[in-house]
């Protein structure tokens, strides 16, 4: 297990190797996707979807029946000094919703930024649309900052009783593509699985989703982008859901996560 100083600087070092290859916020933009949780499969269910999958997949939105807000943070690696905070609102209007979402990474000498917000609508009974526009920017000590436009459109559509599917196209510098599906049991079980392809790779998604108990569930996931699962403990309090997970890297160490959601 590397300590804490060479964990830091392992970090630093990849962050400027990503600049000085790429001299680009394209190539940072996995800074602002969460380590230590996954949203992607929730998407592809009724149950577990609230305002922090909506800003995973806007598809969301167009099944926004109740207003629904959401915080996250993470300590990737265990490093106080390069925190994920994640903020997202969900509001429903007429015939689907829209969203705001808020992301920052990094500290005084790096740090990302990203602001979006995004709107929902049924095309039908079972199929949903949603698209997405925001800014993403990166500033760097004594070097300046830059941004680039961002935006996602997805689709998200119902099979049958218990299955979902959807499709994601993003534009953040470079061209991302989602594909996904899931497969959900009453209220109770949610089995998802995406496929995403991001710079020229294509990375696997797993995930499940168990209510034990009306205030209780687990989340489990699995991606093809890092060697280790994440796992969340949700609990459940009428309105409010309080989860707390982790994932351990094999080498740089644990992140701990938690969020809060307010809302039906």
């Amino acid at each position: 297990m590397l300590t804490r100083s060479w964990r830091m600087l392992v970090l630093h070092l990849l962050i400027i190797f990503f600049q000085l290859i790429y001299g680009d916020v394209k190539a940072l933009a996995v800074q602002l996707t969460a380590y230590g949780r996954f949203w992607g499969g929730a998407a592809y269910g009724s149950g577990f979807a609230d305002a922090l999958v909506a800003a995973e997949n806007p598809a969301i939105l167009a099944d926004a029946r109740h207003f629904n807000a959401g915080i996250f943070t993470e300590r990737r690696f265990g490093l106080t000094e390069v925190p994920l905070h994640m903020g997202a609102l969900m509001i429903p209007v007429g015939m689907g919703g829209i969203g705001v979402q808020v992301r920052q990474f990094g500290n005084s000498y790096w740090k990302e930024q990203a602001v979006s917000g995004g709107m929902g609508l049924h095309l039908g009974h079972d199929l949903g649309i949603g698209a997405q526009l925001g800014y993403h920017s990166t500033s760097v000590y004594q070097y300046g900052s830059k941004g680039i436009p961002t935006a996602v459109l997805a689709l998200r559509w119902r099979l049958g009783p218990a299955w979902m599917a959807g499709v994601q196209v993003i534009r953040e510098g470079d061209w991302q593509y989602r594909i996904g599906v899931g497969w959900q049991s009453g209220t109770g079980f949610l089995l998802a699985a995406e496929c995403r392809q991001q710079e020229g790779k294509l990375i696997p998604l797993v995930q499940a989703i168990y209510r034990i108990i009306p205030l209780l569930a687990m989340q489990l996931g699995v991606s093809g982008w890092q060697p280790a699962p994440q796992w969340v403990v949700m609990l459940i309090l009428g309105r409010l859901r309080i989860d707390g997970g982790a994932s351990m890297h094999p080498q740089l160490g644990f992140t701990p996560t938690i969020a809060l959601v307010w809302g039906k």
